[in-house]
C-alpha cells in the first residue's frame, strides 16, 4: 500500500521543478527579449532634447541655439547611415552653432575617411562647427584632417573667437584627459585675470572628469560626452558601469562652480547595444 505522504512529498516535488523551470524559461525569454530590444530597437532611438540654459548663466548670448552631439563611435555596429539620421534630425532644430565632443570612431582611424569627412559637411554646410578630442580619437592627428576636410574646426588646447547673430562668442576645445595632454594653460585664462565681460565662453571637454583640470580657469559652460549615460542603465539603479571618477556627473545639465556643465548621453555606442538609456541630440538654447 502507497503512503499518502509520499504521493504528496512527490507531488510537491514535481510542482516544484515544474515551477523553477517555468520561471526559468520566462527568465530565459525574458534576457532574450532585453537583448532583442537593446540592439535592434534602443541602439539608433534617438531622443530629441531642448534644454534652456538658465538666465544669467551664460551671459551676452540670449537665444543663442546650440547643437550638441558627441561619441558618434562610427563602426561596425554604428554606421554612417544611423549617424547621417542623426544630424539631419539635429538639423531641424535650427542650430546657430554645432559642437562635437569626441570619439568619432571606435577602433582607430578608419578606412575610408573621405566618406567621413562628406558626411561631416553635411554639419559644416549648416552652422559653425567645432571639435574636441575623445579617448577613442587616436593617432589624433588623422581624425583631426578627417575632420577638417569636412569642415569641422578641430580644437586642441586652442581657443577661437567668432560672431554669431552679430555678437561675439569665444569656444575652447581641450585635448583628451585621458590623452595627457589636455592643457588649458595653453589656451584659457585664469579666473583671478579673466575680464571677458559678457562674451560666452564655450568649453569643449570630452570627459566631465576634466572639470578640475579647468576649476580655476574662465568659461561658462562646458560640453561634454564620453559616459553614453551608463549606455546600459537598470530601472530604478541607473548605469551599471560609467567611465568617470566622478559618477555624480553622469548626463544632464548640472551646476558646478557657479558655471554649467551639460553631459550629452551621446549619439552611437560600444557593441551595438543600448538599455534603458536611448542616445541623444541635444539642442542647448540660452
Amino acid at each position: 500500500m502507497t503512503n499518502p505522504g509520499n504521493r504528496k512529498n512527490s507531488a510537491g516535488r514535481l510542482l516544484t521543478r515544474r515551477r523553477f523551470l517555468g520561471l526559468s524559461l520566462a527568465g530565459a525569454g525574458m534576457a532574450f527579449g532585453s537583448g532583442i530590444y537593446a540592439r535592434f530597437v534602443e541602439s539608433d532611438w534617438f531622443e530629441v532634447r531642448k534644454v534652456l540654459l538658465p538666465k544669467g548663466k551664460f551671459p551676452g548670448a540670449a537665444g543663442l541655439r546650440i547643437l550638441h552631439l558627441s561619441d558618434l563611435h562610427w563602426s561596425g555596429a554604428v554606421s554612417l547611415q544611423m549617424l547621417e539620421r542623426a544630424f539631419r534630425m539635429g538639423l531641424d532644430l535650427k542650430p546657430d552653432l554645432i559642437c562635437l565632443t569626441g570619439d568619432f570612431v571606435t577602433n582607430g582611424f578608419p578606412s575610408e575617411p573621405s566618406k567621413y569627412s562628406k558626411l561631416m559637411r553635411i554639419l559644416s554646410d549648416k552652422a559653425p562647427t567645432f571639435a574636441c578630442q575623445g579617448n577613442h580619437d587616436v593617432p589624433v592627428q588623422p581624425i583631426k584632417e578627417m575632420l577638417e576636410a569636412g569642415g569641422v574646426r578641430f580644437l586642441q588646447n586652442e581657443t577661437v573667437f567668432l560672431s554669431l547673430q552679430g555678437r561675439p562668442v569665444r569656444i575652447t576645445g581641450l585635448s583628451d584627459l585621458w590623452s595627457g595632454h589636455l592643457d588649458p594653460a595653453l589656451c584659457m585664462d585664469l579666473l583671478s585675470e579673466a575680464n571677458n565681460g559678457p562674451v560666452p565662453h564655450i568649453l569643449l571637454c570630452h570627459n566631465a572628469d576634466g572639470k578640475e583640470n579647468v576649476r580655476d580657469y574662465a568659461w561658462d559652460i562646458m560640453l561634454s560626452g564620453h559616459t553614453h549615460g551608463g549606455q546600459i542603465c537598470l530601472p530604478f539603479y541607473g548605469a551599471i558601469v560609467l567611465p568617470v571618477q566622478d559618477r555624480g556627473f553622469v548626463a544632464g545639465l548640472y551646476s558646478w562652480e557657479n558655471r554649467l556643465i551639460y553631459i550629452t548621453r551621446g549619439v552611437g555606442n560600444l557593441h551595438g547595444i543600448r538599455f534603458w538609456c536611448r542616445p541623444e541630440i541635444t539642442l542647448l538654447v540660452s
